[in-house]
């Protein structure tokens, strides 16, 4: 990891971007999802800096990545990160575009990215937006504000157990108010607790975050939709996409391994109403789950920044992050379509999700569609494409490392 007085690798990078016209792009994390943003700018011509703690990370292997560097993560502390930052911005001859692709770097430039100075274009959503966004109490007021329907749910201590098991129930769903380093911790983003004995076991696991309990909803998969949207620095609804989850991976509360794009306007206009009200600015994925016993579909979270499948959008006609890009540089964005039922994949996970007795889901003329580019039904997978083999190669030597289940 960088020291804070290592200027030379911001340096690095700033001359190599510094030798293309165009405004450069910064993507903050370089796995899954900062390998898609990194292709979808990088096959447009913008000058693409890839950077990331794990100095293996996907995307920086990518063709399409100019520079990347190893940096320091503001999961351990925001203060080195912004400081590499700074050194970056002040090398910079014309902005760069700042893409965060995970929570603790979206929380990050929310925060301390208008004092990094001229060298960045930050995101338009002020930090006390992405943070109430990122609480899940505060996000599930704002939802009730507009009438949004969303799970039973009560925020958790030592004091108020009881109160929230009798407001919420069991079998239930344990997850963090704030994120953090959550995911890293407990392998997934929520845990199930059957009993008030496994909920003390988390609860005791969690140490002093706070956490959230939430009534269990049916996880079938065909019951999870999103509506991933931009919004202008105007406010506007500039585009909108739909997906619906057909699988993950683990089992229970994993991440998505198989999505379709399926188009909802109904959920777009409950995403957009929630977001308007709580003034964001951005690329958002808003999730959302049917409740049966209200027929209605219930909010459940929102990302405030690029997810892991958003390399679909691309695929499937509306590139999000394209449009995150030309809005922040005032630059032509063009028309937008979606394409219903094209579909996301993800090789790896699917072939483990086999491995453990799961049905396959897909074809060998999916495959086939996956591994040379060329199908009759549209498919890309999250980390092999043809013209861009070498992050996959990487995937496969991380296989062999321990960690968690996905890499976002």
């Amino acid at each position: 990891m960088l020291e804070l007085t290592d200027v030379s690798s911001a340096k690095r990078v700033a001359g190599v971007l510094n030798a293309y016209p165009a405004n450069p792009a910064i993507v903050l994390g370089g796995q899954v999802s900062g390998l898609a943003v990194t292709r979808s700018l990088g096959r447009r011509g913008v000058p693409v800096a890839v950077l990331d703690p794990e100095e293996r990370a996907l995307a920086k292997a990518s063709r399409y990545a100019v520079a990347s560097a190893t940096v320091p993560s503001p999961l351990d502390g925001a203060q080195p990160a912004l400081s590499w930052l700074g050194d970056l911005g002040r090398a910079l001859r014309r902005p760069a575009v700042l893409l965060p692709t995970g929570d603790e770097w979206a929380l990050a430039v929310a925060r301390h990215g208008p004092g990094l100075g001229r060298g960045f274009v930050a995101p338009a959503a002020g930090s006390d937006v992405v943070d109430s966004i990122l609480n899940k109490a505060r996000l599930y007021a704002a939802a009730l504000d507009v009438g949004m329907p969303v799970p039973r749910f009560a925020i958790i201590n030592p004091k108020s157990l009881k109160e929230a098991e009798d407001i919420v129930g069991y079998p239930c769903v344990v997850k963090p108010s704030e994120k953090g380093d959550f995911v890293h911790r407990f392998g997934q983003a929520a845990l199930t607790a059957e009993s008030r004995e496994d909920l003390l076991a988390i609860v005791d696991g969690a140490g002093d975050r706070e956490l959230l309990l939430q009534e269990l909803l049916p996880l079938e998969d065909a019951a999870l939709q999103t509506a991933a949207v931009y919004v202008d620095r105007d406010g506007r609804l500039a585009a909108s996409f739909g997906g619906r989850r057909l699988a993950v991976y683990p089992t229970g509360f994993g991440t998505s391994c198989l999505v379709e794009s399926r188009p909802n306007q109904r959920l777009v206009d409950r995403a957009y109403r929630l977001l308007s009200h709580m003034a964001y600015r951005g690329i958002a994925e808003v999730e959302f789950i049917w409740d049966p016993s209200s027929e209605e579909w219930a909010l459940i979270d929102v990302n405030p920044r690029c997810w892991k499948w958003v390399g679909l959008t691309g695929f499937a006609g509306v590139d999000l992050a394209w449009m995150a890009y030309t809005d922040a540089v005032g630059a032509a964005r063009g028309s937008c379509r979606q394409v219903p039922g094209a579909r996301w994949a993800s090789i790896l996970d699917l072939a483990a999700m086999g491995s453990q007795g799961g049905n396959s889901l897909l074809t060998d003329s999916d495959y086939q569609a996956l591994l040379s580019g060329r199908g009759e039904a549209p498919i890309v997978d999250s980390v092999f494409t043809p013209d861009d083999p070498l992050p996959f190669a990487r995937a496969l030597e991380s296989l062999a490392r321990p960690g968690i289940a996905c890499r976002c």
